[in-house]
């Protein structure tokens, strides 16, 4: 049995996969600190004593950070906002120290797109070697799989940068530095700033929601389907940088499997086709157009994927 670790922008979710199938999760609020990181490995620890009670023996563990992680170390060199006291600690250490098991770490995007893959696998569908997924969410995060094995370049950037493809060269600035970044137009972090950046929005239903910075996904897409103008054109503008993502990581990449995944997805279920026509429509002409797939349990695929990366990657 493998611990998986998912360090998520909101909570931290365990999970205990044995042969491909997540047997036992749990999950704890994301620490804002390195201190308050130990209630991640006290969480984990239980869990392993429960199993290995039970006769179970837990072999590894792996732990997927939403940020750069550098190939050889193991350590996590580049992030933005959440989880920045992590940026050069010895994560690796840590975790095999504190967990008392060889470990591996992870960008989550990259662990989710194995975990996809593994899914299509043993649901009955033929093995993926070409892949790309599509994650929607605070940000838009990415990941590829070329040939086989996943994208990662001698610095760990490789396939993870989709989300910063700059897809309007008059569009907002992004936390990055970048203008037009695709998540600064699709992600939700800049979301409600783009409300207020509608003429006309403070007489739209999104009036209230426009004020707070953490608005949602759900929130403007349910103003969509109730026919407000301005929900509509944004959630329109959305959907558009969304598909302006898959379509570069398709010109870079050429994967048969194009995934989408995150809880965005869901809130915008009804342009899903939508989605996927405009992707394939907006192609070079005599490209490969790939499957596209939409995640069926998103919150899972990390967790699955850090099992795979477990078992099949010498742990650091």
């Amino acid at each position: 049995m493998i611990l998986a670790v998912d360090l998520g922008g909101t909570h931290v979710k365990l999970g205990m996969v044995a042969d491909g199938v997540l047997v036992d999760e749990d999950r704890i609020l994301a620490p804002a600190t390195l201190r308050e990181l130990g209630a991640v490995a006290d969480l984990g620890r239980r869990m392993i004593a429960t199993h290995t009670g039970s006769g179970v023996r837990v072999t590894r563990a792996g732990v997927a950070v939403p940020g750069v992680v550098d190939p050889r170390s193991g350590r996590l060199t580049s992030i933005h906002d959440k989880y920045a006291y992590l940026v050069g600690f010895d994560l690796p250490g840590w975790a095999t120290e504190e967990l008392g098991l060889p470990v591996v770490i992870e960008n989550d995007a990259r662990a989710a797109l194995l975990g996809e893959v593994e899914a299509v696998r043993t649901g009955g569908g033929a093995a993926v070697r070409d892949a790309a997924i599509v994650i929607t969410g605070t940000g838009i995060g990415t990941a590829v799989l070329a040939d086989g094995a996943p994208l990662v370049g001698p610095e760990g950037y490789g396939g993870v940068l989709g989300g910063h493809f700059t897809v309007d060269l008059d569009g907002p600035p992004c936390n990055c530095g970048n203008i037009g970044c695709a998540e600064a137009i699709g992600g939700s972090w800049n979301l409600a700033a783009q409300v207020r950046a509608v003429v006309g929005w403070e007489r739209s239903t999104l009036a209230d929601a426009g004020r707070d910075d953490s608005m949602s996904m759900a929130v403007l897409f349910g103003a969509a389907a109730s026919g407000d103008a301005v929900a509509t054109g944004l959630a329109d503008r959305v959907v558009d940088a969304w598909a302006a993502t898959a379509v570069n990581l398709c010109h870079a990449y050429q994967p048969e499997l194009l995934i989408f995944s995150g809880g965005p997805m869901r809130a915008a279920a009804g342009r899903r086709d939508a989605l996927a026509d405009a992707v394939r429509a907006r192609l070079w002409s005599s490209l490969r157009r790939p499957e596209v797939r939409f995640a069926e349990s998103p919150e899972h695929s990390v967790v699955r994927g850090l099992a795979v990366l477990a078992e099949r990657k010498d742990a650091r």
